[in-house]
């Protein structure tokens, strides 16, 4: 969808942005694998502090796919998750970073997500949307694009019931140039 995009295969930090159940932290582990199968060294960062078992999940993908993984489970300081992680793993080309989802948009999210981007400084920021969100998907890209501005949108569950409409509303918000 929009405009065609070439994933950058260069040193770089992306940050996955997005709602609880939208295939965040799944869509980390794919692309991390995408980018180490592209010969680039790749590490991942779980700062999900909001869901336990977020921890456990990128951890197991982590494994399983020979990806380096960071995480301090229990540890609720998004910035101290973030230094500890960028220093462990500074010898990778790209680092992914999976923030912390919740059931709708709030100030809290808000808050802690420009905390994230401030302390990650990451020069992709996608927002990982569910094809069967609807039509709030384009309001939900709004106001995560107002928090930290987006560099790109990745449409998950197309395999569904899900016709992906919500996710063409998110695209086509005039905020900022998205990539999907």
């Amino acid at each position: 969808m929009g405009e065609k995009h070439e994933p950058r295969l260069q040193k770089q930090r992306i940050l996955m942005l997005g709602l609880f159940g939208s295939g965040k932290t799944t869509s980390t582990a794919k692309l991390a694998k995408f980018y180490q199968s592209r010969g680039l060294k790749t590490g991942v960062i779980c700062c999900d502090t909001f869901r336990p078992a977020a921890f456990e999940q990128l951890m197991q993908l982590s494994e399983a796919n020979g990806i380096p993984f960071f995480g301090l489970k229990g540890e609720t300081s998004a910035p101290k998750i973030i230094k500890a992680g960028l220093d462990k793993l500074k010898d990778n080309d790209v680092i992914i970073l999976d923030s912390s989802g919740r059931s709708a948009f709030d100030s809290d999210l808000q808050k802690e997500l420009k905390q994230i981007s401030e302390a990650f400084e990451p020069n992709e920021r996608f927002l990982v949307i569910s094809a069967d969100i609807g039509q709030v998907a384009g309001k939900q890209a709004t106001e995560f694009n107002a928090s930290v501005p987006l560099t790109g949108v990745i449409v998950t569950k197309m395999d569904g019931s899900g016709k992906g409409g919500g996710a063409l509303s998110a695209v086509s918000q005039p905020a900022q140039k998205s990539h999907s």
